[in-house]
């Protein structure tokens, strides 16, 4: 089985070459009309991989607003799919944004509660936060010194 050219891009790191396939990919979904229901299907799942793949994408090359708008495209698609939440926690932690990123992970996980990526996610999470909270407290304390 051989690997798409925007497949083989993101694997070899050119993601913006990756990006720009895929851009060009759902373009074409826009435009494609099925002339069954099994063929919307199929092209549904194939535009759904496509968000995804973009998604991933963008957060290798940290453009994280391009990576949600793909992510929340592929969540009104799918909102069950496993790996649209966990990027959306990925996305929302790096961002800053700690509750949308708990909400996130704990929807991924309540989806697939014994998935190791999601379990890494949830702990870097509350790293963060840890250390968020931490910083801002010792800020607070200087402030009041």
């Amino acid at each position: 089985m051989s690997v798409s050219p925007p497949g083989r891009y993101f694997e070899e790191g050119q993601y913006a070459r990756a990006v720009q396939k895929y851009k060009r990919v759902l373009i074409f979904f826009e435009y494609f009309f099925g002339e069954s229901a099994y063929e919307e299907k199929v092209m549904d799942d194939l535009r759904l991989v496509a968000l995804m793949n973009s998604a991933a994408c963008h957060l290798k090359l940290n453009s994280l607003d391009e990576a949600l708008e793909m992510c929340l495209q592929g969540r009104r698609m799918d909102p069950s799919n496993v790996k649209i939440h966990y990027r959306l926690a990925v996305i929302h932690r790096l961002k800053d944004d700690y509750d949308k990123s708990r909400i996130a992970i704990n929807k991924a996980l309540s989806l697939d509660p014994t998935n190791r990526r999601l379990l890494r996610e949830r702990m870097l999470l509350r790293e963060k936060v840890k250390a968020y909270r931490a910083t801002t407290k010792a800020i607070g304390d200087k402030m009041f010194e």
